[in-house]
C-alpha cells in the first residue's frame, strides 16, 4: 500500500511541480535583465493589430518625454543567409543602436550592437543567437569576426547572445542594426515598425509615462500618426514582462489550476488508502492508547508516517521534473514566451517544500483524526464484535466525492476544448487544401519599391519553370497564405466619405491563385493578361467586402478607392472591380471571413512571395525540384520548407491543441485516480463491514443481493461528486474563452459526455469492487468470531 501511495502522490506532485516551474519561470520571475521592472513596451494595440511607432515619432518622444531615460526601436523581418550552393531563411530583429543599452542585455561572447554601429556609413555588423551559434558554428568561440553573408550584404559577427535572451520575440536568430541595413527608414513618418522598448526613470511608473505619451502624441502633427489619429486610447505603455506574456497568462493560470486539481485528486486517493490503513490498524492504535498514549501522540505518529510518504513522493517528483525539463522547454517553445528560461528556480523549489508539507497534512490529518475519534481502547480491542458506526458525514465518502468532482471538472474542460478543436478542423475554410502545398520566398529589398521590374521578372520566370515540373498540376504566387491578413488598409466606394470606409486586407495574387485553391468566382471575371502594369488599375473583392460596400456580391464593373495602412500618402487610389470571389475564413477562435481586396501581382509585384502548388506527387519530391528551380534562378534566394495546406491550417489550432493536450492529460490521470479511489474505498471499506455482509448472507441474501447493496451505498458519493464537478466545471471552463471557437464554453454536449464518462468509470470501479466483496465468504467473519 505504501508503494501505491508514493506512486500516486508523486504523480500529482510531478504534474503540479512541472506546471509551476513553467508558471514561475514565465509569469513570476523577472526577465534576466538589469532592473527589468523598469522596462516598458510602447506602441498601439487594437483587437486587430499590434504595431509600434514610426522612427519620427520615437525621435519626438525622446526629445519631449521626461518619464523615460531612453527609448529603443525595433522590428522583425526575414533575412536570407547566403553561402555557396546554399541559402537559409532566418528571422532577424532589426534594432536601433540603443536597443541593447536600454535592455541591458549582455552577450555571452563578444559585444552587442552599439549606437556607433547604427550610424549611416558604419560597417555592417550582426549579433547571433545562441541557437544559431551552436547550429551553424558548433559553438566555436572564434566565431567573432567571421563574415555573415546575407541578402542585405556582408556583416561581421560581433557577438553571441545567451540562450535566455529572446527579445523582442522568441525565435529570433540574429540582431542587425536597423538604420544601417534600412537607411530609408531613418526619420520616416509613415513606416510603423514592430514596437519600441523604453526604460523608466527611477520613481516613474508606466502610468506616468502613458499620460505623458498621450499628451505628446495628441499634439503631434497628423502626418506623424495618421494611422491611429484620434485613437490615443489604443496607445499603450505596458510593462515589458506583461506585454510578452499577455496572451498566455490566463491560460497558464488555467493549466496550473488543473495541475493543482490533479494533485488534490492524488491526495484524496492517498487519503482513502490512509483511511483503510487506519481501520486495519484499529487494534494497534487501541493497544497504544490502552498503554497510555494520548490521542495527540497517536495523531502525530500517523502524521509523521504520512509526512515520510510525502517527502519520498516529492523527492521522486523533483527527480522526474529535472529529467523532463529539456523536453518541457522544447514542447513549450512554440506556444509560450520565455520558454528558454523554464527551470526549477527558487520559487519552484520553495513550492516543493510547500507541496510536501501540504500533502502530508492532507493525506494524513483527516484519517488520523477519524482513527482516534470517539473510540475508547476497549471498543477498539473488541471492534470485531461491533458494527462500524454509521455517521451522517462519512469521511471516506467525502473523499471519493471530492475526487470525482475534481475529475469531472477537468473532463468538462478537456471535452469543451476537444469539441472546439474538432469544430475548427471540420469547418470549411472556403478554399481547397487537398494536395495543395505552400512555401515562402523573401526577395532582397534592393531597388524596391522604386524599381519593381526585377521582382516581376523573377516571379514570371519562377511560375514558368514551376509549370514544367510534372508533379505540379497548377501553381500560383501570392503575397500571403490564404489564412493570413496582415497587409491591412481601408476601402470605400468611389465618391463616398471617409466615414463610409471599411477595413480590408490586401492580397496580391497571380491569375491562377483562385484555381489552385478552388475559390469560387461569384461575379465578374478573374484576373488575366489585361490586368498588367500598363492597364487600368483593377481589383477583385471577397464576397464580404462586396456586401459591405455595395450591399450585394454583384459589384463587378463598379469602382472603389483604397489605401494601405499605414499609407505612403493620405490619398486613396481608385480601382475598377473586375470580379468577386467566395470568402476565406481562417480557422481559430474568430471564424469571421477575411475582408480581402485582391490586387494583380503583375501590377504590384511584392518581394515577399508565397508559392502555392496543386500537386499530384509526393511532397518531398516536389520540394526538391522546387528548391532546384529557385536555386537555378538565384542561388542566393532562400525558400522555406514546403508544407501542405492541411499542416498550415493545423498550425492555427496549435495553441488550443497544446492546452488540450495538457488539460486532457490531467483529466485522464484524474479520472484514473478517481476510479481507483472508488474501487479501493469500496473493496477495502466493505472489508471492514464483513460481519454485516455475513449476517445478510446468513439471512438468505445472494451474491447479486450483496452487489446491489454495496452499489446502492456507493451511488450517493458518486452523485455528490457529479454535483460538485458540474458546479466547478461550469465556472472553470470560462477560463477557456480565448481558445474556444464554434461552441459555448458551457457546451451541454461536452458536459453530458463528461458526466457519462465519469459515471461509467466510477460505476465500473464500484461494480468490480462489489463483485470482489460478494465473491468472498462473508460467513467466515461470523465463524471466526
Amino acid at each position: 500500500m505504501h508503494a501505491i501511495a508514493v506512486a500516486t502522490l508523486s504523480l500529482g506532485i510531478t504534474a503540479s511541480l512541472a506546471v509551476f516551474a513553467v508558471f514561475d519561470s514565465v509569469l513570476v520571475r523577472r526577465l534576466p535583465l538589469p532592473a527589468s521592472d523598469q522596462l516598458v513596451w510602447l506602441g498601439w494595440a487594437s483587437p486587430d493589430a499590434v504595431t509600434g511607432p514610426t522612427p519620427a515619432q520615437v525621435a519626438t518622444w525622446r526629445a519631449r518625454m521626461h518619464a523615460m531615460s531612453e527609448i529603443a526601436l525595433y522590428s522583425e523581418r526575414p533575412v536570407t543567409i547566403v553561402e555557396p550552393n546554399h541559402a537559409e531563411l532566418l528571422l532577424a530583429a532589426t534594432v536601433d543602436g540603443r536597443f541593447f543599452t536600454v535592455l541591458g542585455g549582455r552577450p555571452e561572447v563578444g559585444r552587442a550592437i552599439s549606437a556607433v554601429d547604427d550610424l549611416p556609413g558604419s560597417s555592417p555588423v550582426a549579433v547571433i543567437s545562441d541557437e544559431l551559434w551552436h547550429r551553424r558554428y558548433g559553438g566555436d568561440p572564434q566565431v567573432i569576426g567571421r563574415i555573415l553573408h546575407t541578402d542585405d550584404g556582408d556583416a561581421q559577427i560581433v557577438g553571441v547572445m545567451p540562450a535566455t535572451f529572446s527579445l523582442p520575440e522568441s525565435g529570433v536568430d540574429l540582431w542587425i542594426p536597423l538604420f544601417t541595413t534600412q537607411p530609408y527608414l531613418s526619420g520616416s513618418t509613415t513606416a510603423r515598425l514592430g514596437g519600441a522598448i523604453g526604460r523608466l526613470r527611477p520613481g516613474r511608473t508606466a502610468a506616468n509615462a502613458a499620460r505623458e505619451l498621450s499628451d505628446i502624441t495628441e499634439s503631434e502633427s497628423t502626418s506623424l500618426h495618421h494611422w491611429m489619429q484620434g485613437r490615443s486610447d489604443l496607445l499603450q505603455v505596458t510593462g515589458l514582462e506583461t506585454f510578452l506574456t499577455k496572451d498566455v497568462s490566463a491560460l497558464l493560470t488555467m493549466v496550473l489550476t488543473a495541475a493543482g486539481a490533479l494533485l488534490l485528486v492524488a491526495c484524496a486517493n492517498v487519503a482513502s488508502l490512509m483511511f483503510v490503513q487506519a481501520a486495519d490498524r484499529e487494534r494497534e492504535i487501541s493497544v497504544r492508547r490502552a498503554l497510555g498514549a494520548g490521542r495527540g501522540r497517536v495523531v502525530r505518529q500517523l502524521l509523521a508516517e504520512s509526512f515520510l510518504l510525502a517527502v519520498v513522493a516529492t523527492a521522486v517528483a523533483v527527480a522526474c521534473v529535472s529529467v523532463m525539463l529539456p523536453a518541457l522547454r522544447g514542447w513549450a517553445a512554440p506556444h509560450i514566451p520565455r520558454s528558454a528560461e523554464i527551470g526549477l528556480h527558487g520559487g519552484a523549489l520553495g513550492a516543493v517544500l510547500v507541496l510536501a508539507v501540504t500533502s502530508a497534512l492532507v493525506v494524513g490529518l483527516a484519517p488520523a483524526l477519524v482513527a482516534t475519534a470517539r473510540r475508547t481502547p476497549a471498543r477498539g480491542l473488541t471492534a470485531g464484535h461491533v458494527f462500524i458506526r454509521r455517521t451522517v458525514l462519512d469521511p471516506r465518502a467525502c473523499v471519493v466525492s471530492t475526487e470525482l468532482g475534481v475529475a469531472l471538472a477537468l473532463l468538462m474542460g478537456a471535452a469543451v476544448l476537444a469539441r472546439s478543436v474538432a469544430q475548427v478542423v471540420d469547418a470549411s475554410a472556403g478554399f481547397a487544401t487537398y494536395h495543395v502545398a505552400t512555401a515562402d520566398l523573401m526577395r532582397p529589398l534592393d531597388g524596391y519599391p522604386t524599381n519593381k521590374e526585377p521582382t516581376r521578372r523573377f516571379a514570371e520566370e519562377l511560375a514558368e519553370r514551376m509549370s514544367r515540373i510534372p508533379e505540379i498540376r497548377a501553381d500560383a504566387i501570392a503575397l500571403l497564405e490564404p489564412t493570413q491578413a496582415w497587409a491591412r488598409g481601408t476601402a470605400r466606394v468611389t465618391g463616398a466619405t471617409a466615414l463610409d470606409s471599411t477595413s480590408v486586407s490586401f492580397q496580391v495574387v497571380t491569375p491562377d491563385y483562385f484555381r489552385v485553391l478552388d475559390i469560387p468566382l461569384v461575379d465578374g471575371r478573374a484576373f488575366d493578361s489585361r490586368d498588367g502594369p500598363t492597364g487600368e488599375p483593377t481589383v477583385m473583392l471577397s464576397a464580404r467586402v462586396a456586401k459591405r460596400l455595395f450591399g450585394s456580391v454583384h459589384a463587378a464593373g463598379q469602382h472603389l478607392a483604397a489605401r494601405s495602412n499605414p499609407p505612403d500618402s493620405t490619398l486613396y487610389q481608385s480601382y475598377r472591380i473586375v470580379g468577386v470571389v467566395g470568402d476565406v475564413s481562417p480557422p481559430g477562435p474568430s471564424r469571421d471571413a477575411i475582408p480581402y481586396v485582391y490586387i494583380p501581382f503583375a501590377r504590384e509585384p511584392v518581394p515577399h512571395m508565397t508559392v502555392l502548388l496543386q500537386t499530384v506527387g509526393p511532397t518531398a519530391s516536389v520540394a526538391a525540384q522546387l528548391r532546384h528551380v529557385v536555386a537555378a534562378l538565384d542561388p542566393t534566394q532562400a525558400i522555406s520548407p514546403l508544407r501542405s495546406m492541411d499542416d498550415v491550417l493545423a498550425e492555427s489550432t496549435a495553441a488550443p491543441r497544446f492546452y488540450l493536450t495538457a488539460l486532457g492529460a490531467f483529466a485522464a490521470m484524474a479520472l484514473g485516480l478517481a476510479t481507483v479511489g472508488v474501487y479501493a474505498v469500496t473493496l477495502l471499506g466493505w472489508r471492514q463491514r464483513a460481519r454485516e455482509l455475513g449476517i445478510r448472507t446468513a439471512l438468505g441474501a445472494t451474491g447479486n443481493d450483496l452487489v446491489r447493496h454495496v452499489m446502492r451505498r456507493d451511488v450517493r458519493p458518486i452523485l455528490a461528486g457529479i454535483a460538485l464537478g458540474l458546479g466547478a466545471g461550469a465556472v472553470g471552463t470560462r477560463l477557456l474563452r480565448g481558445l474556444v471557437s464554434g461552441i459555448s464554453v458551457t457546451d451541454p454536449l461536452s458536459f453530458a459526455c463528461s458526466v457519462l464518462l465519469l459515471v461509467a468509470g466510477a460505476a465500473l470501479a464500484a461494480y468490480v469492487a462489489a463483485r470482489g466483496v460478494a465473491r468472498g465468504d462473508p460467513l467466515q467473519s461470523i465463524r471466526s468470531e
